[in-house]
């Protein structure tokens, strides 16, 4: 996955129900594999998270890299308090 690659959720994670959208914000070398890339995703709620390559392919399918559509149906939730 590439930065800006928006994703959605297979299964229910960080208090994100399935089919919540995110975005990768960063990649990083895969500890397990260092040939392929970890993503780390943003979701709506404002949760993130790191994925190796074996949880993207059970928790997240790519949807694209759709600029215009992120900016349309995706705001992030920021709670400057915390």
């Amino acid at each position: 996955m590439k930065i800006g690659t928006i994703v959605k959720l297979k299964k229910e994670m960080l208090g994100n129900l399935p089919g919540t959208l995110g975005v990768v914000f960063n990649v990083y070398d895969d500890f397990d594999y260092p040939d392929k890339l970890g993503a780390q995703v943003i979701f709506q709620n404002g949760d993130y998270d790191g994925f190796s390559i074996k949880e993207q392919i059970l928790f997240l399918e790519d949807v694209g890299n759709h600029r215009k559509k992120l900016i349309c149906r995706w705001r992030v939730k920021i709670d400057w308090i915390k």
